[in-house]
């Protein structure tokens, strides 16, 4: 579909605000168990995340027919693979 212009920026805004409030978090608690090796670690933080991120944003642009359909898509399926993560994470949780 397409929604009028300024509800589109103010909801893009919004998951962005959130993704900002959330992402050097979860990066830091990915890194408290590599406290030994932490530029290693955050080097490959920083390539996995960065190369996902190109793999996923291709995907979803290759669906772009000029709707936000493929964008709302992706951010839905991916909302459900990080929460399916979570889920895991939780069920194999190991204090460090």
């Amino acid at each position: 579909g397409e929604p009028p212009f300024w509800l589109f920026v103010v909801l893009i805004s919004a998951v962005l605000f959130c993704q900002q409030l959330l992402i050097p978090n979860i990066n830091a608690a990915a890194m408290r168990p590599l406290a030994d090796v932490a530029g290693t670690g955050a080097a490959v933080l920083g390539m996995v995340s960065g190369v996902l991120g190109a793999v996923i944003g291709e995907l979803i642009n290759r669906r772009f027919d000029g709707t936000i359909t493929p964008l709302a898509i992706g951010f839905v399926v991916a909302g459900a693979v990080a929460m399916a993560a979570w889920r895991r994470a939780e069920t194999v949780r190991v204090d460090v």
